[in-house]
């Protein structure tokens, strides 16, 4: 696995936010991406990706407070908080400038934050990309060993699972006027080296393939290194996916 070894996660002049040990509740997930927001500046690539998921969490955070909204709503808060803590690994491994390591799939997001030309929505997306892509299979083959079993297309918790779909298309839906800001998208002109890279995006297909790799993945569970092999391939190329999100499109 190709490692991060010069980026450091904040500028010289913040503090450095607590990452570890792992939340332990949605509420401590949304209290770490608070503080991340009030940390950096919010042309920050990595802010622009984590307001985004800040509103995410909130979101999802509500919808499972409300009776029935899921029908394994235990289920749904532990896959949040358990994903939730990748993404604060892969920033705490940036801390350390020249000591910390971070995953292939963040590499792009963390290397090009500061990168002028790319526009919020592009940093947006390149975050989702690598957290959900190579993220949230981790975290789903973490609930699969857990749990000593994982659900299968037919289950409860593969219907709440793409009932998240919604929630996240719903809030991407009401920030992308604040992503888009600074581009000919955000007042209802064509620009057409934005538009292709945002054609290259979907959430609903990207959580789709998590949870397929996530299958196939556990499939592998007794032969450990052919599983761990597959993953860091899967890890690799959500870089390089990454990398075509966040191509400089702006003056």
């Amino acid at each position: 696995m190709s490692r991060l070894k010069k980026s450091s996660f904040l500028n010289s002049s913040s503090k450095k936010i607590l990452l570890t040990p792992p939340a332990a509740s949605t509420a401590e997930v949304v209290q770490r991406m608070q503080a991340i927001q009030a940390a950096l500046p919010a042309a920050d690539g990595v802010n622009c990706f984590n307001s985004l998921y800040l509103s995410v969490t909130l979101a999802v955070k509500a919808r499972i407070a409300q009776p029935k909204a899921f029908e394994d709503p235990d289920w749904i808060e532990r896959l949040d908080v358990g994903f939730a803590n990748l993404y604060f690994a892969a920033l705490a491994a940036t801390q350390e400038p020249g000591v910390g390591t971070a995953p292939a799939a963040w590499q792009p997001l963390f290397q090009n934050r500061s990168t002028p030309g790319i526009a919020p929505i592009q940093f947006a997306l390149a975050g989702m990309n690598a957290h959900i892509n190579r993220d949230l299979v981790s975290a789903l083959l973490t609930m699969y060993a857990t749990d000593e079993k994982a659900p299968d297309l037919t289950s409860a918790r593969f219907r709440d699972y793409n009932r998240v779909n919604q929630i996240l298309e719903q809030v991407e839906t009401r920030m992308r006027p604040a992503l888009l800001a600074g581009t000919p998208l955000a007042k209802g002109g064509h620009f057409a080296a934005l538009e292709d890279v945002l054609a290259m995006w979907s959430v609903t297909a990207a959580r789709q393939a998590a949870w397929d790799h996530s299958q196939a993945l556990w499939q592998l569970r007794a032969a450990k290194a052919v599983q761990r092999a597959s993953f860091d391939a899967l890890d690799g190329l959500t870089g390089l996916a990454s990398n075509g999100l966040l191509i400089r499109v702006l003056p």
